[in-house]
Parts: structure tokens; sequence; C-alpha cells
């Protein structure tokens, strides 16, 4: 017997949107350079979240500490906040190609060392720092070069694909580094990430050359200057735009919180004898919900509903992940850090509405410079979480930090950006010598 649904009926309606917004959101997959920067991304990040969550849960059954526990979760972020900013322009200097397969192959031999000794706390902290350091020139470099190889009018697909691939990866790494704590111990997690990079840098290896565009060579005799001067000059550019501004406050004050309630988990669930499993449970269901949130965002929206967009995914979470926290009883608080999650999503929608804004150029210094304000958030935000949750309780330091999403989007929805028109926007850049110096440098 066969189930017929009329071509009019509301399910055949909506699951023809739903496959609609699939199909324009996984478009680029038929481009073959895109498609190896998407697997690539995909196996690594995989392994990477296996990895976190197995390290999050050493350091803290080592230490019996939520603020260690937090220390090791941002401790590969620490970079991005001093020499990976410099190492990250290289991206706009050399073929990007080469950056990203060598950040892999740096980053497979560190996670190898860690898989194959037990370091004091001290060597830990340093290995996964230096992870880092390698990581910081390998998302810049991808970022450009997903710019590099996608269609102006696929970009805001493109960088919805990328948030939901990495929240989809958030949801298998939680749930296999859960399995691998469980079956193969701390060391057998972090030795599938470490196996994780060498697949990737396989796969990227298989990229044409990716160099920058020749304005990115700019005569520069000071070359130990050039990074800074790049830096400077990306700074200038995403700071000259009112929607570019208000697009990269709303995805810091929704991802960087988001990531601080992440490193909460662990902490909550204490060390009970399934503590690992249940943490990767609720880790797991909170990126599927990020996911979900994800994929139903529309992404052929103008820029400046796109923000609007953006601001409403990042406060209505966070606006019930707070009252869910403060009921005191442990099953809404799971509940909470499962919603919360969902303003992550926030993120997609602003990176659409600013990454076509970004000059070709710059486009890794650009993205080095939004990926420290958000690296700085994370960082500030991760550790003073820890910090309060020892002096109170997770529930209560999470409850906390989701206040500032619900801030950014409610002051973004209320004050919404004065609409640039790029033609406008780029107009008034070739006509300011004092800009044009600071692109090129």
């Amino acid at each position: 017997m066969t189930l017929q649904i009329s071509p009019g009926s509301a399910d055949s309606t909506d699951m023809g949107k739903v496959l609609a917004r699939l199909t324009s959101l996984c478009g680029g997959l038929r481009e073959p350079a895109f498609r190896r920067l998407w697997l690539s991304q995909v196996v690594s990040e995989v392994g990477d979240w296996a990895a976190r969550l197995a390290l999050t849960t050493l350091v803290y059954r080592r230490t019996d500490s939520a603020a260690w526990a937090t220390v090791i979760a941002v401790s590969a972020l620490l970079p991005m906040l001093g020499p990976g900013q410099l190492i990250a322009t290289l991206a706009d200097r050399f073929d990007r190609r080469l950056i990203l397969v060598s950040a892999d192959i740096a980053r497979a031999a560190v996670f190898a060392a860690l898989m194959l000794t037990t370091p004091p706390m001290w060597a830990l902290l340093a290995l996964s720092t230096l992870a880092g350091l390698a990581t910081v020139p390998f998302e810049a470099a991808r970022s450009a070069a997903i710019l590099d190889v996608t269609a102006a009018e696929r970009v805001p697909a493109a960088m919805a694909l990328g948030q939901a691939t990495q929240s989809l990866a958030l949801v298998i790494g939680w749930a296999v580094g859960g399995l691998l704590l469980v079956l193969a111990g701390t060391h057998g997690a972090l030795g599938v990430n470490a196996g994780t990079f060498l697949l990737s840098a396989m796969l990227l290896a298989g990229l044409p050359p990716l160099h920058p565009s020749p304005e990115g060579h700019a005569a520069d005799g000071d070359r130990r200057r050039g990074p800074v001067r790049r830096l400077t000059g990306a700074t200038k550019w995403i700071a000259r735009e009112p929607l570019v501004r208000r697009a990269a406050i709303v995805a810091v004050l929704a991802v960087g919180p988001g990531t601080a309630v992440e490193a909460l988990i662990v902490p909550y669930v204490g060390r009970a004898a399934d503590a690992a499993a249940f943490s990767a449970l609720l880790l797991a269901l909170g990126a599927a919900a990020d996911l979900v949130a994800t994929i139903a965002i529309p992404n052929g929206l103008r820029p400046e509903r796109l923000l609007r967009l953006a601001a409403t995914v990042s406060a209505v979470p966070a606006a019930v992940a707070a009252v869910l926290f403060w009921t005191g009883i442990p099953a809404l608080i799971c509940t909470g850090f499962v919603i919360s999650a969902m303003s992550l999503a926030a993120i997609a929608p602003a990176s659409a509405a600013l990454a076509p804004r970004l000059p070709a150029q710059m486009r890794a210094s650009c993205f080095t410079v939004l990926a420290t304000a958000l690296t700085l958030t994370q960082v500030v935000l991760t550790t003073g979480g820890g910090v309060v949750a020892d002096h109170a309780t997770p529930q209560r330091a999470a409850a906390a930090l989701v206040l500032l999403p619900l801030l950014a989007g409610a002051v973004a929805l209320a004050r919404p950006a004065r609409q640039v028109s790029a033609p406008a926007y780029f107009s008034g850049l070739a006509s300011n010598p004092r800009l044009q110096d600071a692109a090129q440098k």
C-alpha cells in the first residue's frame, strides 16, 4: 500500500521547503575545491571536539576544579591573542593551500605526542596551546579560501553550510568523544584527533593553488611590520561600515558566551561514574539544537535582514535558557544547557551579512581580526565562568553568561544598522586615501 500526499497538502509544502533549503545550502558542494574544504572541516572538527572533551575530562579528574577544566578548554584559543594573529596574516601573502596543509600536519604531531605520553599539567597546557597556534592561520586561510572558490551569490549559503557543518561535527564529535572515553580512554580520543588532522591534510593537498589577490602583496619596506599594518588596515575596514560592525558584535556575543556555557557542562555533571557519557550527551544535544536552528535559517536574504535574524537567534534562546538555569530543577537546568547552544546559530546569518563586504586582498586579515575579538571574549568568559562556578554553582555561572547574547540581540533589534549599499561603500573607500593605504598595508 502506497502512501500518497497531494501536491497541495501542508506536509508536501513543508517538505518541499526543507528540500529547497537543503539544496540551496549544499549547492556549493558540486564544486570540487569547495567540496575538499568542506570535507576537511568535517573530519578535522569531529576529531577536534572529541579531543576537547577528552582533555577537559582529563584535567577535571586530575584537579577536581571547574576553573582548571575551563582553562584547558580555552588554552587552544590563547595564541589568537598574540603571535597567532601575525602568523595568520601569512594567508594574505602566500598560497593558502600551503598554510592549510602545514597547519594540519603540525596539529597532528601535537596530538600524537599527547596520545603517546602522559605529560604534567604545564606540558599538557603548553601542547594544547601549541596546537592552537597552528589553528589560527588554518582558520584564517580556510575562511579566505572559501570565499576564493565560491561565487559571490553563493557566499551566504557557503557560510551557513560551514556553521551547519560545525554543528553537525559537534554532534558527532561529542558523541564519539563520549564513546571513546568509555571504550579507549582519553588517549584513544586524542589519537583519533591526530588521525583526523592527517586525513584533512591529505584532502587539502588536492586543492588547486590558492594565491591571494595581487593587491594583497603591496610593497612594504619593513617586512616585520607588514602583518601589524595589515591587521590595522583590516580593523579599520571592519569598523568603517555599521552593518559589518553590528554583525560582528552579534556574532561575538552569541558565540563567546555559548562556548563558556558549554565548558561548564562537565563541572555541572560532576564526577559520577557515567559523568563522561552524560556530559557528551548534553553537548551533543546542544550541538544538534544548534544544527537544526542553522538549517532552518534562510540564507538568501538581504544583509540587513540577515543581521536582524542573527539578533533574534542570539536573544531568544538565551532568554529561555536564563529562566531555566534559575529554576534549580536538574532536568530544566540540563534543558537550559541544550537550548542555550541554539544562540550559536546566530553566527551563520551574521557571517553571511558581513563576509561579502570584506575586501578580497585582506580576507584572511579581516577574519583574523574578527576571530581575535571572538577569542578574547571566549577566553575571558570561559575562565571567568569557571571561577564563578567554583565559588557559586555552574548553573548560576551559566545564567549570568547567557545574559550577554540576550543583550546583544536586543540592542541590535532595537537599533538596526544603517543601510550602506556595497557600491556606495566601496566608492567611498576608493576616494579615501587613508583607508586605501590601510587596506594595501
